[in-house]
């Protein structure tokens, strides 16, 4: 989901299993940035509507506890008990693994998912702004820098296309 709405991580955990059946419902992910405070509407594509069906199935298999309202729920008592979703240190610790299984050589962090989202999206469409929009930022030098597009991979790759 985070791969494919460019969420914080922050605002995957925070959905309930109620926002995602209206999520399904309407075919698009609403709320507000937690961090920015600024309204977020996408609209969900076929991957992400999966993504949601498969977590509201896994949910309803593991039946922990029943009173807790999010979507993602951590296994530890403290999670299930406390009414929490998984934390975003058990995500990070979750993406390393994941790297380390694949092993995978580069620094993978919670935002890894969103900054792969516009990295991909920008060199698809070459259209900053449209990046910038979805990522909720507020300049577009913001969003190359983000992505990971600095002066100096632009000045490399100038100096490796010597057309």
């Amino acid at each position: 989901m985070s791969l494919n709405l460019a969420l914080r991580v922050s605002d995957t955990l925070k959905i309930t299993i109620k926002e995602a059946n209206q999520y399904l419902k309407n075919g698009y992910y609403i709320s507000k940035d937690r961090k920015t405070k600024k309204s977020n509407q996408v609209a969900l594509n076929e991957n992400c509507m999966e993504s949601i069906k498969r977590a509201l199935e896994i949910r309803r298999e593991i039946n922990l506890n029943v009173d807790n309202e999010f979507l993602f729920v951590g296994q530890r008592n403290r999670a299930i008990n406390n009414g929490n979703h998984i934390s975003r240190i058990s995500i990070h610790n979750i993406y390393i693994e994941i790297a380390d299984y694949y092993n995978l050589k580069t620094k993978i962090s919670t935002d890894t998912t969103r900054k792969t989202w516009g990295l991909i999206v920008y060199k698809k469409t070459n259209n900053i702004s449209l990046v910038m929009k979805r990522l909720n930022h507020s300049s577009e030098r913001m969003t190359l820098e983000y992505i990971g597009l600095t002066q100096k991979k632009m000045d490399d790759t100038v100096i490796e296309f010597n057309l």
